[in-house]
């Protein structure tokens, strides 16, 4: 888990993943945190190359907010859900899930 001083003018932490230090940069889940389920606060608009690799997650919500989703966010992760609140059309470029379970991709209708 990551701990950031109050005092850092770039990143926060909020129960121990990384962030922007305005909430709106989702930067890294750790790898060892633990815990199978993570929903994104509201207020993140961007989640970062490779946020979610390695991680133990199982499920993750994705929020209305989001509206770019980095390449491989979720490489080399254990994920059997997804939950994406809004519009999943949003993430159609291919490179957003490379690496994910072909089962979990958001489809075009």
């Amino acid at each position: 888990s990551y701990i950031v001083s109050e005092y850092n003018q770039n990143y926060k932490s909020i129960d121990g993943v990384l962030f922007s230090k305005d909430g709106l940069i989702l930067i890294h889940y750790p790898s060892g945190k633990t815990g199978d389920t993570y929903v994104i606060p509201e207020d993140v608009t961007t989640i970062l190359d490779g946020a979610f690799y390695q991680s133990q997650l199982t499920s993750v919500t994705i929020p209305e907010s989001v509206t770019i989703i980095r390449k491989d966010a979720f490489t080399d992760t254990p994920l059997v859900s997804i939950t994406i609140l809004g519009d999943e059309t949003r993430f159609i470029l291919w490179w957003t899930w490379y690496g994910f379970p072909e089962e979990l991709k958001p489809t075009e209708e």
